[in-house]
């Protein structure tokens, strides 16, 4: 699977599973709401930014390949969302939670696993592009803090899942 299959499939995770078939109506329409907002589009205006940066014409091979594991860490950090949401609902559904502890302990540890490996991605970009001499403003408007990367990445795949 390529890349872009994989941003296509991200949506229908596991065997076709869409976690927004679960939510309340009212969790629905907040979902809405924020997919709507101006943090949302200023999310998405910064990853298409660094798209247009980062892939055209002319770009160096270095930034080229880090903005390519960019990609693969935001697709990676997703996924591993989706599995840990997986394996905890499996583990509600469960009469004997206790079991499900090691699997959603794994789980827990891949998701932060690869939200490490993506802001390292993030960082090695930076660097490469401030010693390169490219701007490279969008890694603090993306923010420094755990959260802010978690909440870019994860706005960025839900517009790509749109």
């Amino acid at each position: 699977m390529n890349l872009n299959e994989a941003w296509e499939g991200l949506a229908h995770y596991e065997h076709g599973h869409d976690f927004d078939d679960e939510l309340h109506p009212e969790v629905k329409e907040k979902k809405i709401a924020v997919e709507n907002s101006p943090e949302m589009k200023r999310s998405v205006g910064i990853y298409a930014d660094m798209t247009k940066k980062f892939t055209g014409e002319g770009v160096p091979e270095d930034l080229f390949t880090l903005f390519k594991q960019v990609k693969e860490g935001i697709l990676a950090y997703n996924v591993a969302v989706a599995k840990l949401k997986l394996v905890r609902l499996e583990k509600e559904k469960r009469v004997d939670a206790e079991e499900m502890r090691e699997e959603t302990q794994i789980a827990d540890r891949a998701r932060k696993f690869a939200h490490d490996a993506l802001i390292d991605s993030l960082n090695a970009l930076s660097r490469m592009c401030y010693r390169t001499g490219v701007d490279n403003t969008w890694r603090s408007m993306i923010g420094s803090q755990r959260e802010d990367v978690t909440t870019w990445a994860q706005e960025v795949v839900d517009e790509v899942r749109r």
